[in-house]
């Protein structure tokens, strides 16, 4: 009852985009926006899919059949990546997104896929709730035990401390959204727990209120593959 409650809102809003504009699109209403239109039906659609995949993944992990695929991937490169990938919105809101690197050559054992996911949920959340004129920025390291850290900050609004733990419920939403008119599903932190267990990591979450977030993705030592300069 609660996941139909929620997703039947969330997929029918892409779903009514999709159709009204199609039908305009059709009957050649005002043709003059024709480009406008469809690139309302573009995004979407692609909101859509995206939907889609975070039922079926989310889905997956609850049933404990989510298969990974490794491979070794360059954690700097995939990053950066993800980073062009949010460009766009970042700049609408005026935000300055950063990467760093504590050290370079990280290259990790793991599905690639899966860590992209993992990025690009904690990026657009951090770009969502932070205002106009706030800093994004993502770290990774390697740690002591050879253990690997991403990290993604943001100066924006912050989780109180009641929410904290309910964001990675499925469908929690702790952070009120003030500066965006689009909630969400709240499925984002879920996923990046769960696909995080999956690899045998980690994820922990600091917030004040009105002074930003920190979410980190912490992976065991034996997914290091290597790195330039290891923390001592």
């Amino acid at each position: 009852s609660e996941f139909l409650a929620n997703m039947s809102h969330e997929l029918r809003t892409p779903l009514n985009a999709i159709i009204g504009f199609g039908e305009m699109l059709e009957l050649g209403m005002m043709p003059e926006k024709t480009v406008h239109y469809a690139g309302i039906v573009r995004r979407s659609g692609h909101h859509l899919l995206s939907l889609i995949s975070d039922i079926l993944d989310l889905s997956k992990i609850d049933a404990g059949k989510l298969s990974l695929t490794e491979t070794d991937v360059d954690l700097g490169f995939l990053l950066r990546d993800c980073i062009d990938l949010t460009q766009t919105r970042a700049r609408d809101g005026s935000l300055d997104v950063s990467c760093r690197l504590a050290q370079e050559n990280i290259v990790i054992r793991a599905d690639q896929r899966a860590i992209r996911q993992i990025v690009l949920n904690l990026l657009s959340n951090a770009i969502k709730f932070t205002r106009p004129g706030g800093r994004v920025e993502i770290v990774a390291e390697t740690l002591a035990a050879s253990e690997v850290r991403i990290q993604v900050r943001d100066d924006g609004v912050g989780i109180s401390e009641a929410d904290q733990e309910r964001v990675f419920e499925s469908f929690g939403q702790g952070r009120h959204d003030v500066v965006s008119a689009e909630r969400g599903t709240g499925l984002g932190l879920p996923i990046v727990r769960g696909l995080a267990e999956a690899h045998g990591g980690c994820v922990t979450l600091e917030s004040v209120v009105n002074r930003g977030t920190t979410v980190s993705v912490t992976l065991p030592g034996w997914r290091l593959v290597s790195a330039a300069v290891r923390a001592a």
